[in-house]
């Protein structure tokens, strides 16, 4: 990964970007925040790691591992955002401050980027972060359930 501002790393495909990204994935295994983070073909570390090269990723780290990561796949002139931080760190200001700076940068390369959730708090917590939701989930938007 290469060295971006506040911290965030930019994947570039390196064997070491590679072990944090299986890394990333162990954690949110065990965690068992896979399922609401990924589509369903993309759970196993295999399709997990393709799903991630195929998007541009960014990714800050402490002793820890992985705590702050984003990405968009390309879609039109856009990009579909996804989001993930760590438990421990959800909710501070260096998840605020490493937000800002990587949405920032993800604006500046798309025009449009497309927020997806399922869950009502995420959809809330996104909407304090500046994102515009319908106001009502959509029917089977993601993998046939509603989702804003």
């Amino acid at each position: 990964m290469t060295l971006a501002m506040h911290g965030l790393m930019r994947y570039t495909g390196t064997v070491e970007d590679e072990c944090l990204l299986a890394h990333w994935w162990a954690q949110c295994r065990l965690a068992g925040e896979l399922a609401g983070m990924v589509p369903t073909w993309a759970q196993a570390l295999g399709p997990f790691l393709a799903f991630c090269r195929q998007a541009h990723l960014e990714m800050a780290c402490d002793d820890a591992g992985p705590w702050f990561v984003i990405w968009a796949t390309p879609w039109n002139t856009g990009g579909v955002l996804g989001l993930w931080v760590r438990r421990d760190r959800r909710c501070t200001k260096a998840a605020l401050r490493a937000w800002e700076a990587a949405s920032a940068r993800f604006l500046a390369a798309w025009p449009v980027l497309i927020v997806l959730t399922r869950r009502v708090r995420l959809a809330r917590l996104y909407a304090r972060l500046g994102v515009v939701f319908t106001p009502e989930p959509v029917p089977g938007l993601l993998e046939g359930e509603p989702a804003w």
